[in-house]
């Protein structure tokens, strides 16, 4: 269906199954998605927060992904993809989008649905520019966290 869109969100690894998560019992993507990291929507190199309306406007329609399609999101079981959800539906206000919450995970347990591996045309700045892997900042919040209760009990003695 021409009015359909798979969007994947996962990693530019796992899109071109040179990854394969945990869980996933295959490699490879939904033939004839769309590759979009779902963390390109957020200044991972900045504040953190999301990028501008109009930045993710154009993010998307570069892809094809506009408002007048019926849009379903996918990445490894349903996370990341609630978050694109979320962006297109109470940011941009899509209002046909759906979250495939089985995602990967489920298409790749089926060994009778097909699938696609390999890569694909992505431009080099998208693949580097904000990694879903760059969760380093998640982990430094609790540790900060910790080094700080232990020295205010040092400091207390």
């Amino acid at each position: 269906d021409t009015n359909t869109i798979l969007l994947d969100v996962r990693s530019v690894e796992e899109f071109t199954g040179e990854r394969k998560k945990k869980g996933a019992f295959r490699a490879g993507r939904i033939p004839s998605s769309i590759f979009l990291d779902w963390a390109n929507a957020i200044r991972f190199t900045e504040d953190k927060t999301l990028k501008a309306v109009q930045e993710l406007e154009k993010m998307f329609q570069k892809r094809g992904i506009t408002k007048d399609k019926h849009i379903i999101v996918y990445c490894q079981s349903g996370t990341r993809s609630s978050h694109t959800t979320l962006v297109l539906t109470e940011i941009l206000k899509y209002t046909n989008v759906q979250n495939y919450d089985g995602s990967w995970i489920e298409w790749s347990f089926n060994k009778e649905l097909p699938i696609r591996t390999g890569e694909v045309d992505i431009p080099l700045k998208e693949k580097k520019d904000e990694p879903s892997t760059n969760y380093w900042w998640l982990i430094l919040i609790p540790v900060a966290g910790v080094l700080f209760f232990f020295n205010r009990r040092r400091l207390k003695k």
